[in-house]
């Protein structure tokens, strides 16, 4: 009868039990901790596949992490322009008040 091999998923499962024991992850290592069974090739070859999805999602991190900071420095802008826009209606008010106040007592000589 054949075995069913090796999945890509219980190596990654012993590479993440190795790590949260805070050892290293060797091919050795994983071996041991699937039972002794599978060969290191193909343990090796599951390991790579592993590393260059991590590195890929590293990837993807590191780029979302700058489009959120692109997002908040626009935020941070858009909200500076608004109060920008709320301070010049304000003094723009100013100046119709001040206005119409110089007009009023220009009216009572």
């Amino acid at each position: 009868m054949a075995r069913a091999g090796l999945t890509r998923s219980a190596i990654k499962r012993a590479r993440d039990t190795l790590v949260a024991q805070r050892q290293y992850p060797s091919i050795d290592a994983i071996r041991i901790a699937l039972g002794n069974t599978g060969s290191k090739t193909t343990i090796h070859r599951y390991l790579k596949e592993l590393e260059e999805e991590k590195g890929t999602s590293l990837t993807r991190a590191a780029a979302a992490a700058a489009l959120s900071s692109e997002q908040d420095a626009h935020a941070e802008t858009r909200l500076a322009l608004h109060q920008r826009d709320l301070d010049v209606e304000r003094l723009t008010q100013q100046v119709r008040d001040q206005t119409a106040r110089l007009a009023e007592q220009e009216s009572f000589r």
